[in-house]
């Protein structure tokens, strides 16, 4: 915390001689306030967010499918990201380079159509979109559909043709915010990885609102509002995509279901029993950062990891199709709850004298 109040203190909004990818006030001002979430400090982290949102130089994309295009390092939206250098190829060649390569980015792609290690996505996820909310079709090619930056359908192939594929049975069903293909050229590294964007930042300062304020809380909601909003394309409206975005933007404002009525219905057809503003914030994560490092930090830390898991993902026997006849995931392991925090490193304890192998962790 001194780290992050003295950076806060001393930098500016923007990175210092416009050097995007050093520290800024508003990332460390950021960690600052998760921190403070860590420890249920709410009241100080809800203060250091909302100075965010009413001082930073931040603001959501209009369009959430063009934050994760290729060579859009550094928009309006993001506080921290790590940027990519582009690269030619997937070959070894890349090791050992001087650059910064990344090659997660088209080996998301499906292995049908040559990727190495595919971002695969459950069933659960795709179906769980409610109509109208347009980060399904920005995040997701499922089976049956066609990639719309490089033209191939998903399941075509055949031994590529399942709802499962591969020796570990994965489901057909791939992330596409990282596989994307300019120009008939593949693209392999200049996609950023998005660590916190200012979404984050606006649904961080919901949760310390709902937590201060109370489940009724009209700016923990307004917060949400924004969000959806966005997700149902209604600030697309009156803008113009970026060069080669395959997807049309809205051309007026849509109707967005309430939030609040929503995820009540939502809560009781899952079987949550959490507050519906948590059970809200949840969802809403699960769709805006998916594949974005962190979702499942913020399941743990908000207390929600096992009620999210066992709503979402059923302990079901192992099958691989619901009492519907719709495929799914197939669990059978009971949540083991000191899983939501790592092990102490041995040479940590090792090292320091303050803590030994009884301050470790349960579970390790």
């Amino acid at each position: 915390m001194d780290d992050l109040d003295f950076a806060a203190k001393h930098l500016d909004w923007l990175p210092e001689n416009g050097d995007y990818g050093r520290i800024t006030k508003g990332m460390a001002m950021s960690y600052a306030a998760l921190m403070y979430m860590y420890k249920k400090d709410y009241g100080s982290a809800k203060i250091l967010l909302k100075d965010i949102i009413d001082h930073g130089p931040y603001e959501l994309n209009p369009c959430y499918g063009e934050i994760h295009q290729y060579n859009n390092y550094w928009g309006k939206e993001s506080v921290w990201e790590v940027s990519f250098f582009n690269w030619s190829n997937l070959d070894w060649s890349a090791n050992g380079t001087t650059d910064d390569i990344w090659w997660g980015t088209y080996l998301t792609a499906a292995a049908e159509y040559g990727g190495w290690g595919a971002s695969y996505v459950s069933y659960e996820f795709c179906r769980s979109f409610e109509a109208g909310d347009k980060r399904r079709q920005y995040s997701v090619v499922a089976k049956g559909e066609t990639q719309p930056y490089t033209n191939e359908t998903i399941g075509i192939t055949p031994g590529r043709d399942g709802d499962f594929v591969g020796t570990e049975n994965v489901p057909n069903n791939y992330s596409i915010k990282l596989w994307k293909e300019k120009a008939g050229v593949k693209v392999y590294t200049p996609i950023s990885a998005f660590h916190l964007r200012y979404a984050g930042v606006l649904l961080y300062y919901a949760e310390c609102c709902f937590e201060t304020e109370g489940a009724d809380s009209q700016e923990g909601w307004k917060q949400i509002k924004t969000i959806r909003d966005r997700a149902w394309g209604n600030m697309e409206v009156g803008q113009t995509p970026i060069e080669n975005f395959p997807y049309s933007f809205n051309q007026s404002v849509v109707p967005v279901p309430d939030a609040k009525t929503f995820y009540a219905q939502y809560k009781a057809d899952k079987g949550y029993t959490s507050d519906v503003w948590k059970v809200a914030l949840t969802i809403e994560r699960r769709h805006e950062f998916f594949a974005e490092y962190s979702f499942w930090y913020d399941l743990c830390r908000s207390g929600m990891a096992k009620e999210f898991l066992d709503c979402e993902y059923p302990i079901n026997g192992g099958v691989r199709y619901d009492a519907a006849g719709r495929p799914c995931t197939p669990r059978t392991f009971v949540f083991d709850p000191n899983k939501t925090l790592y092990p102490i490193p041995t040479q940590e304890i090792l090292t320091n004298a303050d803590i030994s192998q009884a301050d470790q962790n349960p579970g390790y």
